[in-house]
């Protein structure tokens, strides 16, 4: 294909990304670009189908009846959105957004397409960009977000000088806190969740609890996951209740069950508030009602010697074993 016929090739795609409303979108994508690039402005081009190489992304699975219901909105109203490509030195691109486009324009025959080149070469940024635009796309499911967030999140954590992975427990207390109205206890190492939170919040336009949310969503055990994934009445705000009742940690049969029974019977929000509250009411009374002493005693010594250095924890845990040795000694020789 000559020079001439791309360049017409390339105003006919492009028509329907500049105008209107589009015109609007495609501003404010390569605004956020642009943000994430440090201030570089991003340029447009016409690129070979051929040259662009994909790797896997936020979503794993496509609808080959959704790509070709895409391919016939692209072939009557023309590309809305470009993709997002980075060059790669080599005459070749590599996908960062856009699979779903990409691969309608494929089925269409398409030669070239329009997208929104990227002069960098980081790999950890590009993944930053990557996961902030997929993560704008409605055609996600819920637990895909859920990675993708988490995903995100981690590398904010990273760069914010977060130490190794974030702690899940400190996670949940922070989101426990920012929920319940008790922000004034979110101090010390909880502030860094809280920090992380709004930053991802600020970039993908939701609130910093809801990037809580589907971090603990992404991190709760495979087996309420995968139940999860194959619901379709279970909602963000299901699990956002969820989760304000049990830590990921605690998840177990039990909760599968009763999620099951909430998907069965299309629960809204506040019938399934009152069935787990119940439910979580009537365990709470059947475990106080069994009075285990070795479940107080775990709990009292983990209360005791919680927030001690070493040293005095040492000196505590000798103290109580010197006390319960002499309490012995009183048992065998009454």
């Amino acid at each position: 294909m000559g020079r001439k016929e791309k360049d017409k090739l390339f105003e006919e795609l492009m028509g329907t990304v500049t105008r209107g409303s589009s015109a609007l979108k495609l501003e404010a994508l390569t605004g956020r670009i642009s943000s994430a690039l440090d201030g570089a402005v991003p340029k447009t081009d016409a690129i070979r189908i051929a040259d662009i190489e994909v790797r896997p992304q936020v979503r794993k699975s496509f609808d080959e009846e959704e790509i070709a219901s895409l391919a016939e909105s692209i072939k009557e109203h023309g590309l809305l959105q470009p993709i997002i490509v980075v060059e790669k030195g080599d005459g070749r691109y590599l996908l960062v957004a856009g699979e779903r486009r990409l691969r309608a324009a494929k089925k269409l025959g398409w030669f070239s397409i329009p997208a929104i080149v990227i002069p960098e070469k980081d790999e950890g940024r590009l993944k930053v960009i990557q996961l902030v635009e997929n993560l704008q796309r409605k055609d996600l499911s819920l637990m895909e977000k859920a990675e993708g967030i988490r995903d995100y999140f981690d590398l904010v954590w990273e760069r914010e000088g977060g130490s190794g992975s974030p702690n899940l427990d400190d996670l949940w207390l922070t989101f426990y806190y920012m929920n319940g109205g008790k922000r004034d206890r979110i101090k010390g190492r909880l502030e860094l969740y809280q920090r992380v939170a709004s930053i991802c919040g600020d970039v993908l336009g939701m609130p910093a609890t809801t990037v809580l949310l589907f971090y603990l969503v992404a991190s709760l055990p495979e087996k309420v996951k995968s139940a999860i994934e194959g619901f379709k009445n279970i909602s963000a705000t299901h699990l956002r209740i969820l989760l304000l009742n049990k830590r990921p940690s605690e998840m177990d049969g039990e909760i599968v069950e009763l999620l099951e029974g909430a998907e069965e019977k299309g629960m809204g929000r506040r019938e399934f508030e009152r069935l787990l509250r119940g439910r979580l009411h009537r365990g709470s009374s059947q475990k106080s009602g069994s009075s285990d002493p070795f479940a107080k005693v775990d709990r009292f010594m983990k209360g005791l010697i919680k927030g001690l250095d070493d040293d005095l924890k040492r000196r505590v845990l000798k103290y109580i074993i010197s006390k319960a040795e002499a309490a012995l000694i009183k048992i065998d020789n009454p």
